[in-house]
């Protein structure tokens, strides 16, 4: 079972929810889409204080450069790789 994340979320918001499925017996795997999961690269506005508005509006994304296509080979190389990872478990 392939496991994905919502926006600004990870492939650790599943850990729970992986361990109660390995309990039962069944294997699931869940992996980060580009730009999201505890390595992403955040906007630095957003941890900056004061908070800035203006900052927020106009800082380019730390992911700005990462296109659909780029973001779809990572997110199948990382499904591949984590499924093979699984079933050598």
């Amino acid at each position: 079972m392939l496991l994905l994340h919502g926006n600004w979320h990870g492939a650790w918001c599943w850990t729970e929810v992986i361990a109660a499925l390995a309990g039962s017996g069944r294997s699931a795997v869940a992996v980060d889409m580009a730009g999201h999961g505890l390595r992403a690269r955040r906007p630095a506005c957003l941890t900056s204080r004061p908070f800035d508005t203006e900052a927020l509006a106009t800082e380019v994304s730390p992911v700005a450069d990462v296109d659909l296509d780029q973001a779809g080979d990572l997110l199948v190389s990382r499904i591949s790789g984590s499924a093979g990872a699984a079933r050598s478990r």
